[in-house]
């Protein structure tokens, strides 16, 4: 019994500072544990910003590639509306041409309505100097009676519709205003 007290007391001796170290070491454990899960829920928050970062950063590049695009595309817009503008500025010219004409035709429609009904229904079987004699003629008497009427009369530019004159002279009708006028006749005329 003394023995086995004398090497349990040389091995207490041994142990003893070998349980204190390892009580100190199994303290610092749980400090670096402790410290290592503060750590490591700090490295979670970080990589969910970084997550989050990434996806705000994916966004940011899509938006900046629609962007793109949208730039592009409106560019494209502005020099296709630049060249029509372009276009229709001088379109503006004729427009007003036109629009002046068409005034001017507007107070002239009852002479020249009156005028292409005489020639329908009286000259056709005549040359065609003989219709621009009575034609001066009829302006002359229109104008002295004041019935609006345009002192350059020409049946062709009242009645005719210049996309049938122009499928007429293609199908063989000559350009002439003598041709045309006889056109007309024959297709407004009843007889």
């Amino acid at each position: 019994w003394a023995k086995a007290m004398y090497i349990y007391a040389v091995v207490a001796k041994e142990i003893e500072p070998k349980k204190e170290a390892l009580k100190k070491a199994e303290g610092e454990l749980k400090e670096a544990k402790d410290k290592l899960d503060v750590k490591m829920s700090a490295l979670k928050e970080v990589q969910d910003k970084v997550r989050g970062l990434q996806q705000t950063y994916r966004k940011k590049i899509k938006q900046r590639d629609d962007l793109k695009k949208s730039i592009a595309q409106a560019e494209a817009r502005l020099v296709r509306a630049e060249k029509l503008t372009g276009g229709l500025s001088s379109e503006a010219v004729r427009w007003a041409q036109t629009a002046e004409k068409l005034e001017k035709d507007t107070v002239n429609l009852t002479g020249n309505i009156l005028l292409g009904a005489g020639f329908i229904s009286y000259l056709g079987p005549f040359t065609a100097p003989f219709r621009a004699k009575v034609a001066k003629e009829w302006v002359k008497s229109c104008i002295a009676k004041s019935i609006p009427v345009d002192p350059n009369f020409s049946l062709v530019r009242v009645l005719a519709d210049p996309l049938v004159v122009r499928q007429w002279n293609i199908e063989g009708l000559p350009a002439d205003n003598y041709s045309t006028e006889n056109g007309l006749i024959t297709t407004i005329g009843g007889r």
